[in-house]
């Protein structure tokens, strides 16, 4: 039986290119909304905008940086110095107080990315620790680290930051020495007799003409003291490892800095912590052995006001508002005192006097009533030293007791009375005396 006929099979038939084509159809859509959807994975950039090779002094120095494709907010570079082929970064960042070169990416130097850029100048250096171990050999390079506001940066952005640097390394300098005589001695010398090799001293040379310009020692709640410097020279100097502080074995710390001056200009640093008194106290600029190369003292510091040299032809200095890196304002003038007010002298109060206070007797009573006195109080007079009066004038003023023939009289009587009492008082004595012992001897 054929049962095709019974029940028709419908088969379906279609062409394997036709098929093909979509499977690959479906392939590129997929592909293409991933490309789409994707977002680029360094699209942040931050480039050295300084031209390349960048040559550099070894104790401070400063190249132009750009940021582009960054979200807003607050970010934080980082200078690394490297030798090529190597990943051994080294080098200090200077974060706007201080020098840093540690493992917190928000301690660097912070900057601002307002529509995803940003361009500005960072300062690095090459400390006297670093600077020791380099060979001065092969090429040395220079790269940006930038740390996001959760302390993290990308490794590949920083490669991708990489320029040429040239280092200007310091040439070594000796000291000629004379070569000393020989000397015959008949004895061989004793180890204690030998020569000693003398003591190394240090290579930095002492720099002149570098005063203290300006000075903020009261600043406003939250914000930094700083000091301003100028360096009076016709050439650039660098200060390594200078000092500021304040009056002398005060107790607080030396704060040692390092800081670049161009010939007749000025130079800010921002001290990482306060020193300076809001009252009396003294600014000291010392160099690097700690020498003072300028100091003054101010008696009372005003807040948001400097203290400013009046010129360098002079050791005044004055309190003006605050001009960091220009020239000093002029002055402020000074209060006037008010004039004292006149004083009047207060006019004299009379005190009441007092009267009819009677004397009451303590003893058992006398043979005439109690007495009353009249107790006065004396007007203190204007003037201290009164001329004298008659004592009409004085009636009734001067503490006193009322005298008179009558209160004499009175005064003869008690004493009688008391004479009288005194001597009944002493016969009772010596009576009751003789009593006891005739009692005792029956």
């Amino acid at each position: 039986m054929d049962l095709t006929k019974k029940f028709p099979i419908i088969i379906l038939y279609q062409d394997p290119m036709v098929y093909l084509n979509k499977k690959l159809l479906t392939v590129l859509i997929f592909a293409l909304l991933i490309v789409v959807s994707s977002k680029k994975t360094y699209a942040v950039t931050a480039t050295v905008t300084t031209t390349s090779p960048i040559t550099i002094s070894p104790h401070e120095f400063t190249i132009d940086v750009s940021v582009s494709g960054a979200s807003s907010g607050t970010n934080y570079l980082k200078i690394d110095l490297f030798k090529s082929g190597t990943t051994n970064y080294f080098g200090d960042t200077y974060n706007g107080a201080d020098w840093y070169n540690g493992t917190d990416g928000l301690t660097y130097f912070p900057i601002t990315i307002q529509s995803g850029i940003w361009s500005g100048q960072v300062k690095g250096r090459i400390n006297d620790a670093d600077l020791a171990q380099l060979d001065q050999l092969g090429q040395y390079k220079l790269r940006i680290r930038r740390y996001t506001g959760s302390g993290n940066y990308n490794a590949s952005e920083a490669n991708n930051s990489v320029v040429d640097i040239n280092i200007i390394f310091p040439t070594p300098t000796t000291t000629p020495s004379t070569a000393p005589s020989a000397t015959i001695v008949p004895t061989p010398a004793l180890a204690d007799e030998l020569p000693q090799e003398p003591t190394p001293t240090s290579q930095q040379s002492a720099i002149n003409n570098i005063y203290i310009s300006e000075v903020m020692v009261y600043p406003n709640t939250g914000e930094k003291e700083w000091v301003e410097l100028y360096n009076n020279n016709n050439h650039q100097v660098t200060l390594n490892d200078w000092y500021l502080d304040d009056l002398e074995d005060a107790g607080s710390t030396p704060k040692k800095f390092s800081l670049t001056l161009v010939g007749k200009s000025y130079g800010m640093y921002y001290l990482p912590s306060n020193i300076f008194n809001n009252d009396r106290d003294s600014v000291r600029l010392l160099d690097f052995g700690r020498a003072v190369k300028d100091s003054f003292e101010y008696l009372q510091g005003e807040k948001n006001l400097s203290w400013g040299r009046a010129s360098l032809d002079s050791d005044i200095f004055c309190l003006q508002e605050p001009s960091p890196n220009t020239a000093n304002l002029n002055c402020r003038q000074p209060t006037a005192t008010p004039a004292p007010t006149a004083t009047k002298t207060p006019t004299p109060t009379k005190i009441p006097l007092i009267t009819s206070y009677s004397m009451r007797s303590l003893n058992p009573p006398f043979s005439s009533p109690p007495k009353k006195f009249t107790i006065g109080m004396a007007q203190l007079p204007p003037n201290p030293y009164p001329s004298p009066q008659s004592p009409q004038d004085t009636e009734g003023e001067v503490l006193s007791m009322s005298d008179n023939p009558q209160t004499k009289k009175d005064k003869r009587k008690l004493l009688k009375s008391l004479q009288i009492t005194s001597s009944s008082y002493s016969l009772l004595a010596i009576l009751s005396l003789i009593v006891k012992i005739k009692q005792t001897l029956a």
